[in-house]
């Protein structure tokens, strides 16, 4: 306990003779460029995770060419996980002598989990259902193509519907040759009166669920999938969200890597300089009966007291620097992304001690092996008579 308290008062004189300075500022600027880096890669993979399970429309999707058993959906509802159930298809549209082939979606009500639905169907709105039994949404390129309009009946199998609106933006989409034909959103009750729901149909079966993360980890992990269903998340079912995922947390990770690189020298350099102008005290401690792991424990409690309250302050700077970068960032303060986690402020937290001592402890080795005997020769260089 003395030791500590005399590497306080220790710290507090060099603090106040400014011998401190050089070297707390480089751990505060590199905590806090590990922080920013941290702290704005950690909101931007949320906002990537969140935008990409809204084009998922779930967190995760199981996909089948056959029905889903019963023991799925109860499974995930003991769980307090959310579950819905779609169908899509390839089907012919008609639409008086014109017929075109479009993928059909049959959806179920709670359509979609994550995300939204935009579609037009007078006004432009967010939608708050799926389509009423009879109707159906459809996209521009169907519109278009067989020149309907809001209102038209179109046929689908055995039943004719109305195209009660335009969707705007969709979610959920196939991604292959079945994403390029145009687009139809159906209620599901409606499905088995069309008469396209027969044995060798090319249905896919989709469950689509939503909930809390810890829970749909859970889920994941006791599902139990057969040969011809498959679990799908945001990177396995859209490729082109998993490829700017991986893109971005790549180059996030460099910069974070370069900022610790460019920390690291400077703190060696500062370490370096605090040590050599310390051997002489050191010496003088030896000569008064101080013993090596003292003197060593003496100067790094100092170290980690000075790295504490360099830490705090470089995290406080990195939080109020990625919040101006945010800020200063038309697309990003537009885009209001979540607020960070506390898990980048903690590795930032780490890697600065990790820097601190993995950059300073080698310096610190020699004063552990200063030897008193380098009083003794300091005195008698400066007392040597000058020759002639």
């Amino acid at each position: 306990m003395n030791l500590i308290r005399l590497s306080f008062n220790l710290l507090r004189r060099d603090w106040r003779a400014g011998e401190w300075c050089v070297l707390l500022l480089a751990l505060v600027l590199a905590v806090g460029s590990l922080a920013t880096v941290g702290l704005f890669a950690d909101r931007v993979r949320q906002a990537l995770g969140q935008q990409a399970t809204s084009l998922l429309g779930a967190d995760l999707r199981i996909t089948s060419t056959r029905p889903f058993v019963p023991a799925y959906r109860e499974m995930a509802r003991r769980r307090g996980l959310h579950v819905v159930e779609s169908h899509t298809f390839p089907s012919m549209v008609s639409y008086r002598e014109q017929v075109l082939l479009c993928e059909i979606q049959a959806v179920e009500e709670g359509y979609p989990l994550r995300g939204k639905i935009v579609i037009d169907d007078g006004s432009e709105h967010v939608s708050q259902a799926i389509p009423a039994r009879g109707t159906v949404w459809a996209d521009d390129r169907l519109l278009r193509r067989l020149g309907l309009r809001l209102g038209d009946e179109v046929g689908i199998g055995a039943l004719r519907f109305i195209v009660a609106a335009r969707i705007v933006k969709d979610i959920d989409q196939s991604i292959g040759f079945a994403s390029f034909a145009p687009r139809v959103l159906m209620n599901q009750a409606d499905m088995a009166a069309t008469g396209l729901q027969q044995e060798g149909s090319r249905i896919s079966y989709r469950l689509l669920i939503a909930g809390d993360a810890v829970q749909v980890a859970a889920f994941r992990i006791a599902l139990r999938l057969t040969a011809n269903e498959k679990l799908e998340d945001v990177r396995d079912a859209r490729p082109e969200i998993r490829t700017a995922l991986e893109r971005a947390e790549h180059f996030l990770g460099l910069a974070a890597l370069t900022a610790a690189i460019l920390a690291g020298v400077a703190m060696a350099l500062a370490a370096r300089r605090y040590v050599g102008r310390h051997l002489d005290g050191c010496a003088v401690m030896r000569c008064l009966g101080a013993q090596q792991g003292q003197v060593l424990r003496l100067f790094l409690y100092q170290f980690l007291l000075a790295g504490l309250v360099a830490v705090l302050g470089g995290l406080l700077l990195g939080y109020v620097t990625q919040a101006v970068l945010v800020g200063s960032i038309a697309s990003m303060r537009d885009a209001s992304l979540p607020a960070p986690g506390v898990l980048p402020a903690l590795r930032a937290a780490a890697s600065g001690f990790a820097l601190l001592l993995g950059f300073a402890f080698l310096p610190l080795l020699q004063l552990r092996r200063v030897s008193p005997l380098r009083v003794i020769r300091a005195n008698w260089v400066c007392r040597k008579p000058v020759a002639g």
